[in-house]
């Protein structure tokens, strides 16, 4: 019998080989699994990021598409009669009124002006320049007038000066009168004619002011306001009514805006883009 001591273990049984090796097996297959595990995980994230960053894109130049488009037609629909100045197949240029009036009649050979509907109480913002109504000129004048405070001429604007068609009104305050003439002013305007200040407003494509290196935005006034987008991110497309094919005969402007993202995808380095577009029809005519 073998011989045993108090407080003493047994000897520890040793794996057989094949259990050692059995053993071994079971631990590469949960390495590989836990590699190919790792791998879809990894894969899937990778593929929701670049899901997200495509999303990101395609809404940008949805937006950017469509605000351009929005504020281009929005300014053009208010363009008044004779109001494009320059009507290009990728820019265009116009008169944008700011604040329309009322010609009230001529004191001391300038033209005294009534802006009814303005509220300000520091007067009529300054470098907006006058257009009005003229036979003379065919229809509308565009002067470089920009005018002086009237408010001398207050009596004249309340129709107290015999001055036929104008009839008092309860809004000449001197916020509201303005003086305008020159040795180029015209005149011929009648009193009661409609006059509006304007700002002379222009949209382009280049490289201007706010625009990073290399891009190409939609310029307003030289300034970068939407984009980045193609050399022919803008398009205009006019439609003539009469014979002429002036910006005096401009009937409708097809207005289509191209834009692309920051963002740059696949080995070609390709962006998202978006094309939006939409008709203006004009009150330009002077029939």
């Amino acid at each position: 019998m073998p011989s045993s001591h108090p407080g003493s273990r047994p000897p520890r049984a040793r794996p057989a080989p094949e259990q050692a090796g059995f053993t071994l097996v079971e631990l590469l297959v949960a390495l590989v699994i836990s590699g190919i595990l790792a791998t879809v995980i990894f894969e899937s994230l990778l593929g929701q990021s670049r899901f997200a960053r495509l999303q990101g894109a395609r809404q940008e130049v949805q937006q950017n598409s469509r605000a351009a488009l929005d504020l281009i037609g929005a300014e053009l629909r208010g363009v008044a009669p004779r109001g494009l100045i320059t009507a290009e197949p990728q820019s265009i240029s116009f008169r944008s009124p700011r604040i329309w009036g009322v010609a009230c009649g001529y004191l001391a050979g300038s033209l005294v002006v009534l802006f009814p509907s303005y509220a300000g109480d520091e007067g009529i913002p300054a470098g907006l320049r006058l257009a009005v109504e003229s036979p003379a000129a065919g229809g509308w004048a565009f002067t470089s007038a920009t005018g002086a405070p009237g408010s001398a001429a207050l009596v004249t604007c309340n129709g107290q000066a015999g001055l036929g068609g104008v009839a008092p009104s309860p809004a000449a305050t001197a916020e509201r009168v303005r003086v305008y003439g020159g040795s180029s002013f015209p005149s011929d305007v009648a009193p009661g004619s409609r006059v509006y200040l304007y700002q002379s407003v222009s949209y382009a494509v280049g490289a201007g002011t706010g625009s990073s290196a290399g891009e190409q935005w939609i310029l307003r006034d030289g300034t970068a306001f939407a984009g980045p987008v193609p050399a022919n991110g803008l398009q205009l497309a006019y439609e003539y009514s009469g014979a002429g094919s002036g910006p005096d005969n401009v009937r409708s402007i097809g207005i289509t805006v191209l834009a692309n993202s920051r963002a740059r995808f696949g080995q070609n380095r390709t962006p998202q883009d978006n094309t939006a577009s939409t008709r203006i029809f004009l009150r330009n005519r002077v029939d």
